[in-house]
């Protein structure tokens, strides 16, 4: 999916913070005058980037743009759904299988007791993965934004005569 955006600031590690600017995302085949033409959802995913304050958010720079370029951004394919399932989905499956061994190996009185203990060590392990994966693609094009090109914006200037 790609994105018209606005450099806002470079910083050092060849990345840059952005704002995106207000058009439409994606081929517009979604929700289309009210219709759900079947599409893909990206227009839906664009939106979490615009409203009525401007998100600001860190992308990949590798071609060294400056404040106040316009730039066409990329979000690999796949890159939405990956990062929803790590934050979401793997909480969800270590609390639960966390509630379910710790019930299960407890004795009949403490089960739920341990249970609750069980899922609690479940989402400490969760975070703590997702803290130590956070670094670890922090700078990770495949699940980082990153600049593919600097945009010309076509101007004039009317001077009086």
């Amino acid at each position: 999916m790609e994105m018209h955006v606005r450099i806002i600031r470079t910083d050092q590690h060849d990345t840059a913070w952005v704002e995106a600017i207000a058009e439409s995302s994606g081929c517009n085949s979604c929700n289309s005058h009210g219709n759900n033409n079947g599409g893909c959802g990206a227009d839906n995913i664009g939106r979490m980037f615009l409203g009525s304050t401007p998100h600001r958010f860190r992308v990949l720079d590798p071609i060294g743009c400056h404040v106040g370029d316009e730039a066409i951004i990329n979000i690999a394919d796949g890159s939405v759904v990956r990062s929803a399932a790590l934050v979401y989905l793997l909480p969800l499956l270590l609390v639960f299988t966390g509630a379910i061994l710790a019930s299960r190996l407890a004795n009949p009185a403490t089960a739920e007791l341990a249970s609750i203990l069980g899922a609690l060590a479940g989402l400490a392990l969760a975070a703590g993965w997702l803290w130590r994966a956070n670094h670890h693609i922090r700078y990770n094009p495949r699940y980082q934004p990153i600049i593919l090109r600097t945009v010309t914006t076509p101007f004039f200037v009317l001077k009086e005569i």
